[in-house]
């Protein structure tokens, strides 16, 4: 009985789907799945994903829904972020906040526990930055809720810096989600 020749890896089923395809002489035409028609998949480093993806595929991806959280920086920051945008010296009820967060972050939930957690802390920042309790004020209101901003100069300034700590928050939070070697195990 004669010794089957073994094929080499690149040949293989395995070889093909883990992606160590090598460059063989075939004799014939090439099928249109070739992996060596057009675009091989090799062993190089960073070689995966140079190929286009197909005709018809989405041409952005849909980010998975996200529950806002109390002290969470990306949640905090998408607050500020309004905030900012909110006119001065007038009421604006939270509710409101609330749904602009909502139709503004179609992928984000926000709940008026998360935004009235945001905008104490914002007034708790602001009281030991400046001594006082007049550059965001909380009241109820005859609609609920209401948050009202001083209408003064040291505001936006005040309300930029306090955008730059979150998203500074919110980098090194990625960072550290970048160093885990693993998603959920603690790294």
């Amino acid at each position: 009985m004669a010794k089957r020749k073994k094929q080499p890896l690149g040949q293989t089923i395995g070889g093909v789907l883990f992606g160590f395809e090598q460059p063989t002489v075939r004799n014939g035409p090439r099928l249109a799945h070739d992996p060596g028609a057009d675009h091989r998949m090799t062993n190089d480093p960073g070689a995966v994903g140079r190929r286009p993806a197909p005709a018809g595929f989405p041409a952005a991806l849909p980010n998975p829904p996200v529950v806002a959280e109390s002290g969470d920086p990306f949640s905090v920051l998408r607050v500020i972020d309004l905030v900012a945008r909110m006119d001065r010296g007038r009421s604006i009820r939270l509710d409101d906040l609330v749904d602009r967060l909502n139709a503004t972050h179609l992928d984000w939930l926000f709940t008026r526990a998360v935004v009235a957690d945001a905008l104490v802390r914002l007034q708790v920042n602001w009281m030991t930055d400046y001594r006082n309790a007049s550059g965001i004020v909380l009241e109820d209101g005859p609609a609920g809720p209401e948050v009202t901003l001083e209408d003064s100069s040291r505001v936006d300034p005040w309300i930029a810096r306090q955008a730059q700590r979150k998203a500074a928050a919110c980098h090194e939070a990625l960072a550290e989600f970048a160093r885990r070697d693993r998603p959920f195990t603690g790294g």
